[in-house]
């Protein structure tokens, strides 16, 4: 898999938008998010900014990441309200 960057600022996008969402920055809080981890439907994602490169966990490419977070978002977003909440107030259609 190639190596990505983060130009449109997808950890900052997800940290804003997922309160489950950890999000660390960097030594002052202010600068962009270099690593968050989260989990949905029990499976564990994991974005980090290394040494300039997006790295994903599970691996995949940055818009097939998004969506099996999504989907797993939108699964655990049946059982559970708070989910849910976060998913419509940050704009998503559940699926």
């Amino acid at each position: 898999m190639e190596a990505q960057t983060d130009p449109d600022g997808l950890l900052d996008y997800l940290a804003a938008r997922l309160p489950q969402a950890e999000a660390q920055r960097g030594s002052f809080g202010s600068s962009p998010v270099k690593d968050l981890r989260l989990w949905a439907a029990g499976r564990p994602y994991r974005g980090r900014l290394r040494r300039g490169e997006l790295r994903l966990e599970p691996p995949a490419e940055a818009a097939d990441w998004v969506d099996g977070l999504l989907s797993d978002l939108s699964r655990e977003a049946a059982g559970n309200r708070a989910v849910r909440s976060a998913l419509t107030h940050a704009g998503w259609d559940l699926r």
